[in-house]
């Protein structure tokens, strides 16, 4: 089993100092979106989230939303995680599309399909790392980022949303647990 922590925090009370060349995992909710997220993303931080900015045809109004910060851009490599064509990438990076791709499927599992998000995440990435490890967890901490970010709370405890393969397909089990 491998486990991936996301401690999410809302758009308003991060700095640009903290996602600055870090990699991580976003939920962006727009005007037009009450009860779904408007899109689910990945990669570097800071250039991801100016994209979306710039993109005035995709979202309506004004963007808020959550982030989560997974680490540095440095090339941290491990033979153990290995992209599934067969390259290294950085573990980070290789966390964050997992972490996307548990999110997308955990929203469309529960009825609030991100609007723009076209692809269902990578699933090639976590099939590969499931078939390695058995199990992948994120452990989501901080806000969840599949509540509209006017009705969110800090939450006392971590939802942890598990993948595995059972016959051929990626199997998804959430719990609550305490945070210790």
């Amino acid at each position: 089993m491998i486990s991936i922590p996301l401690r999410f925090e809302r758009f308003a009370d991060a700095s640009v100092e903290s996602i600055f060349r870090q990699v991580g995992v976003y939920v962006l909710w727009d005007d037009e979106c009450t009860t779904a997220p408007a899109y689910i993303g990945q990669g570097m931080l800071l250039g991801r989230l100016g994209d979306h900015a710039r993109n005035r045809y995709r979202f309506s109004g004004s963007i808020d939303g959550y982030m989560a910060v997974l680490g540095g851009c440095e090339k941290l490599r491990n033979p153990t995680l290995l992209a599934t064509e067969g390259e290294e990438a950085p573990i980070v990076s290789q966390m964050a599309l997992n972490a996307e791709s548990l999110l997308i499927q955990r929203a469309r599992e529960i009825g609030i399909s991100p609007r723009e998000n076209v692809r269902r995440g990578v699933h090639k990435h976590l099939r590969s790392w499931c078939s390695a490890f058995g199990t992948v967890d994120i452990r989501i901490s901080g806000h969840d980022p599949l509540i509209h970010p006017s009705k969110s709370e800090s939450v006392s405890d971590c939802l942890v949303v598990s993948a595995s393969i059972m016959a051929g397909r990626i199997k998804l089990v959430q719990q609550r647990v305490a945070i210790a």
